[in-house]
């Protein structure tokens, strides 16, 4: 992420030097995360899962900075920001393992994410001071993974023995796209992120200055 964050800078500062208006907006809203297939995530695999329970939303914080009229054109805007995405989790479970002594395993994950972004705007004035956008960007993105493994000993009847708590960090660069409406100092925005395994769809309000 730290030469992503180089490449924000240079590309924020190269932009100011166009003479473009400058704008920051703070937003606010909820966000939809999708695991791909638990069988598919490495921390989940032993499970054999054939059964996913997901807890998948939270509140999103979001900060952006950018410019208006970019290279003189004025319905591109350059922008730069900052998604917390809050915590999600996921329950992964499998049952029926002949020949063994576990009679099911479970895994929890609990992940929390965040990115910086970098994206240019095409808007289309729709009437004064209502501008309908769309947004295609990068995400540098990192996260952090608390994963709890446990198995039900199928000759042990005093209940489960956990095998395994662990903390995983990943990090990566993937696209990042979305639509958004603004009215006089508003906006509300529509946005899609792959980050890695997750796939989240969030939906804010704004204040834009």
């Amino acid at each position: 992420m730290k030469s992503f964050s180089i490449l924000v800078l240079s590309t924020f500062i190269f932009a100011a030097e166009l003479s473009a208006e400058p704008y920051f907006n703070v937003s606010v809203g909820y966000g939809a995360s999708q695991y791909y297939s638990a069988s598919d995530l490495s921390f989940m695999a032993y499970t054999g899962a054939d059964q996913k329970n997901s807890d998948t939303s939270d509140l999103i914080i979001s900060f952006s900075a950018g410019y208006e009229s970019v290279f003189d054109i004025k319905s591109l805007n350059f922008e730069v920001g900052y998604t917390n995405f809050g915590q999600n989790s996921i329950n992964a479970s499998g049952n029926n393992f002949p020949g063994t002594w576990v009679e099911s395993r479970e895994v929890q994950v609990s992940s929390e994410m965040q990115a910086l972004t970098l994206s240019f705007l095409m808007k289309k004035t729709l009437a004064p001071n209502k501008v309908f956008y769309g947004k295609v960007g990068l995400a540098a993105w990192d996260g952090t993974h608390n994963i709890d493994g446990r198995v039900y000993d199928a000759y042990d009847l005093s209940g489960n023995v956990s095998i395994s708590s662990d903390t995983d960090t990943e990090s990566g660069t993937d696209i990042l796209y979305g639509l958004g409406f603004d009215f006089s100092d508003y906006t509300l925005k529509l946005e899609h992120y792959v980050l890695g395994d997750i796939t989240t769809d969030i939906f804010t309000f704004g204040v834009k200055f």
